[in-house]
């Protein structure tokens, strides 16, 4: 059944003949003349088009080789940028460099600082044992001599060594 439906609706779209199949158009054929004008208003328009589309290209192609131009400057630049980079670079790790070696030096010169004011401490300290040495040697001098005195003129014989003896006897020398 819904073959011969098919088949009949296949029968009746086949036949050209059929009320409502088709529609007139209303209006009329153009001219030749009017062909001709309008085919020259389409020439005229596509070449307009064509003369664009080359402009296009020609600006298209400028704008490529100032592109490569612009890349070529740029890599230019970059390898020189790099390069004053890398002396930065190099410099600055030069002053860093010195920047240790001097602080190192500042180390070394507060050490020997601290040393040389150790040793002015030092020789202060010896300087003063040397005056309180000569001191010692002044008063053994001193007291060498008075004792030499002394002896010489007799004035230690109450102290001299040997048998006791009495005041009397001390005395009766004088």
């Amino acid at each position: 059944m819904q073959v011969l439906e098919t088949e009949r609706l296949s029968q009746e779209l086949e036949n050209p003949s059929q009320d409502g199949r088709f529609q007139a158009l209303d209006g009329k054929d153009p001219s030749e003349e009017e062909l001709v004008a309008k085919l020259s208003t389409l020439e005229r328009l596509v070449r307009n088009k064509k003369e664009i589309l080359l402009t296009k290209e020609i600006s298209a192609k400028e704008i490529a080789i100032r592109i490569k131009q612009l890349e070529s400057t740029s890599n230019n630049w970059k390898a020189a940028t790099q390069s004053l980079l890398k002396d930065t670079n190099d410099y600055q790790g030069r002053v860093q460099e010195r920047q240790r070696l001097r602080t190192a030096q500042k180390s070394e010169i507060r050490m020997y600082d601290e040393l040389v004011t150790a040793s002015k401490a030092k020789m202060a300290d010896l300087e003063q044992d040397i005056m309180l040495r000569e001191q010692i040697v002044r008063s053994i001098f001193f007291w060498l001599f008075v004792f030499s005195f002394a002896v010489k003129y007799g004035a230690l014989a109450p102290f001299a060594p040997g048998p006791l003896r009495k005041k009397s006897d001390v005395k009766a020398k004088t």
